[in-house]
């Protein structure tokens, strides 16, 4: 067996690690809701503009 491709099992100092930048505010619980929420008003505002031969 090839130890190299085997995973190590995770440390308890391993949420002691380095945080990306990000991570503070993809943790929390509203931005799931929020991002539906902008999503839906691009979508809203992108297939709102006109388009076609009646559009001037």
């Amino acid at each position: 067996m090839n130890t190299s491709t085997t995973k190590k099992p995770r440390q308890e100092s391993d949420r002691q690690g380095e945080k990306k930048w990000y991570s503070a505010f993809t943790s929390r619980p509203e931005v799931g809701p929020f991002g539906v929420m902008v999503l839906l008003f691009c979508m809203l505002g992108y297939f709102s503009i006109p388009e076609g031969q009646f559009s001037n």
